[in-house]
């Protein structure tokens, strides 16, 4: 997910005090552990624990146990290196500025396409994030900031032609009820609108295009829910407050390489802020 900065004294704020605190990798498990110290996330299993940690590890032993715990196993940050380029990327949300993976990998000596998949793994996240009152949107409604190909886009064609694909490959593949019901779902989320909702959802789409286009340039199809995730957080301070990021992260199950290559934009889901 590439963007520009979108706010440079905001950046220049945030990436001051980013800086204060995280020096290293162990500054950044430093950071995670007393996060989830404060948010009393921290267990071991035991009904008296005794908490003992070396600065800069990223697990801990109990002394009443007699357990070590590594405190990222089983998360999105589990075994990561370069956590010091992962908090990073989750501060930045946080602080909600926009930063391009290039200036990511400059900033923290990494390769862009490295701070690229750490950007993508976070939306995760944040899409996992998405509850009941997420509205179901047409994937068509997007199609002015769809410009970019992804492996899914057929050869020698516009990056629009993915949408054909894929309705198609949905109606090869699907159950031609299934398919006749979502539809008829979709119409009813928009049909039942009074005029005030529907005005509200108009906009909220145009804003997310307009925070497409200017921050990344248009995106593809197969990505498109990450970025619409992206657009949620920049502008729902009061959910994404300081912090959240960071726990959902550290509630969401690891992304390897391959599911994040595989990765296809569901059912599009979008938060009305």
């Amino acid at each position: 997910m590439t963007a520009v900065i979108e706010d440079d004294d905001l950046f220049v704020e945030a990436w001051s005090k980013f800086n204060e605190l995280v020096h290293s990798d162990e500054d950044a498990a430093d950071l995670i552990f007393h996060s989830l110290l404060q948010e009393n996330e921290i267990e071991c299993g035991c009904s008296s624990p005794k908490i003992l940690r070396e600065p800069g590890a990223r697990c801990f032993y109990c002394a009443s146990c007699k357990r070590e715990v590594w405190f990222t196993a089983g998360t999105l940050l589990s075994g990561v290196s370069r956590l010091r380029a992962w908090m990073a990327v989750i501060w930045f949300k946080e602080w909600g500025v926009t930063v391009s993976s290039l200036r990511i990998s400059k900033l923290l000596d990494i390769a862009q396409s490295t701070a690229l998949n750490i950007n993508k793994k976070v939306a995760i996240a944040l899409a996992s994030q998405m509850d009941d009152s997420a509205m179901i949107i047409d994937p068509k409604t997007f199609s002015a900031a769809i410009f970019k190909r992804s492996r899914h886009t057929p050869a020698d064609e516009h990056p629009l032609s993915e949408l054909l694909e894929n309705n198609s490959r949905a109606t090869d593949s699907s159950d031609a009820d299934e398919v006749e019901s979502r539809q008829a779902k979709n119409k009813r989320v928009f049909s039942l609108a009074d005029c005030q909702q529907q005005f509200g959802i108009s906009m909220a789409i145009a804003s997310a295009i307009a925070f497409i286009r200017k921050y990344f340039h248009g995106v593809s199809h197969k990505y498109l829910q990450l970025y619409v995730a992206a657009f949620w957080c920049h502008v729902d301070r009061a959910t994404w407050k300081k912090g959240s990021v960071l726990m959902a992260c550290l509630k969401h199950p690891p992304v390897s390489y391959i599911k994040l290559l595989n990765y296809e934009s569901p059912e599009l889901k979008m938060m009305l802020v």
